[in-house]
């Protein structure tokens, strides 16, 4: 079946009942409200407390000119040898707040997500050809759902990468780009990946699933035959794919820790208790409505799949299957799937859709001849609402919302009283929060579970509980203060004992010190 150009508008189709303004203002006003959505939502709960010891660590090799080889946070594990592995995230992340100050961070940091998710795909990364108005649709769409797990961290990177290697990939398999052109683009690509994030290892999946499905269609167990093949590439021989694995393995390791980052990896993945008690390693929430929508799209696609094989290539099925199903088991690769269904669900749409014109009541054409303007007043779109939220913040009064307020004015009231001698227990939350003082104190443990190991991250979370031997392992190590959310059995217990003093409390945290002088030996 031959093409359809959509710029023309078949004579059949010229009367339609439903015209391109119509499409354009339901196209732009989708837009413009999952855009003001996520600018809205990066800038009241964009900010975890994770950030701080990224921004610390950043911090420290901005001022040192090198990486930390010991933890530069904690006293439980101060002798510990540190692997930061997002090394290069945690830097330029610093820099950014010197450069722009946390507003204008928090600014920046919506900015990509705008162009990874909407802007880019609408400039070139879904094909022209595929109207605008379906990937103002998913794209929109996916800024509200990244939302449940997103946030200031190094996996943006890991979203940016995997654009890159996707448009780079699906345009060396249109031929408009060598092979050599490929490999030399893919290299410096995995150079700054393997030192951004971990997600490192999604690209190799990523580049893996392209293989297969080729690899599929050409032995024509897949046999893909698009309504529209001009928007889609061609399968590739198994030795190219070969030839960007090397190269792209040969740039990961350039990194301060070769393999180690890789081992890492692999042995953080492999620890069930750190992932069954993360809560973005579980499985989706489903009264969360980003995880509604999200089946939104799977669903769209589940309604391409009578068509399969002249909707959806190969490789792409794979992204779209695998993703989605890491996604059921872990929450976190929602962001990631989201981003498959941007730059292939479009495609779908526009084969299953718009290039046959039989039956065409004007939808089809009215797609076709709004595309343009949705292109464009869609990227423009994006710009107007950025510098709304530039000119609000420029404005603002208030601080910026984070997830530390319920235990910040506890740790504000600490820092009045601290001693230097004073060996003190945070949980999870509080000692990543405590790393917002200026200067930070030394704290027990923090968010970085994969840093604390398995082992100790048990034990905390085991005394935080009141399980058995809890008072045992405070007393092990000397625990003299203790700041503690009030939800936490260990604050009711505290509150209790008579070797310990509540000195403050609120209504989400409280702050206890021995009265005793503690005399076991530390750890």
């Amino acid at each position: 079946m031959a093409a359809v150009d959509p710029t023309t508008t078949p004579p059949a189709a010229t009367t339609g009942r439903i015209g391109p303004t119509v499409v354009t203002v339901l196209a732009l006003s989708f837009g413009a409200v999952t855009t003001a959505f996520l600018a809205v939502f990066m800038m009241r709960k964009g900010m975890i407390p994770d950030l701080h010891w990224i921004l610390g660590s950043g911090q420290y090799i901005l001022d040192h000119g090198r990486l930390p080889t010991t933890d530069i946070f904690s006293w439980s594990m101060a002798d510990k040898p540190v692997l930061l592995y997002q090394w290069l995230f945690m830097a330029l992340t610093a820099a950014g707040e010197r450069l722009l100050g946390l507003r204008g961070l928090m600014l920046a940091f919506t900015a990509l997500l705008l162009g990874i998710y909407l802007v880019i795909p609408l400039l070139g990364a879904v094909p022209r050809r595929v109207p605008a108005a379906f990937t103002v649709a998913v794209g929109g769409l996916g800024l509200a759902i990244i939302t449940v797990n997103m946030a200031l961290r190094p996996m943006i990177a890991t979203s940016a990468l995997l654009l890159l290697q996707y448009v780079v990939i699906q345009r060396w398999r249109r031929g408009r780009l060598r092979l050599w052109t490929a490999a030399a683009l893919t290299a410096p690509t995995y150079l700054l990946w393997a030192n951004l994030h971990n997600g490192v290892a999604l690209g190799f999946g990523s580049m893996l699933f392209f293989a297969l499905g080729d690899l599929a269609e050409r032995l024509r167990l897949y046999p893909f035959d698009p309504a529209d093949p001009e928007i889609e590439g061609r399968p590739q021989r198994p030795g190219p794919y070969l030839l960007l694995a090397t190269v792209a393995a040969a740039g990961s390791l350039v990194n301060p820790y070769g393999l180690g980052t890789f081992a890492h990896l692999a042995d953080y993945s492999s620890t069930k208790y750190l992932v069954d008690v993360i809560n973005e390693t579980q499985s989706p929430d489903f009264h969360f409505p980003q995880f509604v929508m999200f089946l939104m799209l799977v669903c769209g696609t589940v309604a391409a799949m009578p068509r399969a094989t002249r909707a959806i290539a190969a490789g792409d099925l794979l992204h779209l299957a695998l993703f989605t199903a890491a996604t059921f088991s872990m929450q976190r690769m929602v962001v990631w799937a989201v981003l498959f269904y941007v730059l292939i669900l479009p495609r779908a749409l526009h084969h299953c859709w718009t290039a046959p014109v039989a039956g065409d009541l004007g939808i089809v054409t009215a797609l076709r001849r709004s595309s343009m303007v949705v292109r464009r007043s869609g990227t423009a779109m994006a710009g107007v609402v950025l510098g709304a939220m530039t000119l609000w913040q420029a404005t603002a009064l208030h601080q910026l919302s984070d997830r530390c307020e319920d235990v910040r004015a506890a740790i504000t009231a600490y820092a009045g009283q601290q001693r230097a001698t004073d060996r003190l227990f945070t949980t999870a939350l509080v000692g990543s929060c405590a790393l917002a003082l200026d200067p930070p104190p030394r704290v027990f443990f923090d968010s970085r579970f994969d840093f604390y190991g398995e082992a100790f991250s048990r034990q905390v979370i085991d005394a935080e509980a009141l399980r058995p031997g809890w008072r045992e392992f405070l007393d092990a190590w000397r625990i003299d203060t203790a700041i503690v959310e009030r939800q936490q059995a260990l604050a009711q217990a505290l509150a209790v004992d008579p070797d310990f003093t509540i000195v403050y409390e609120d209504d989400t945290a409280v702050i206890a010190r021995r009265s005793k002088p503690q005399t076991t030996a530390a750890n």
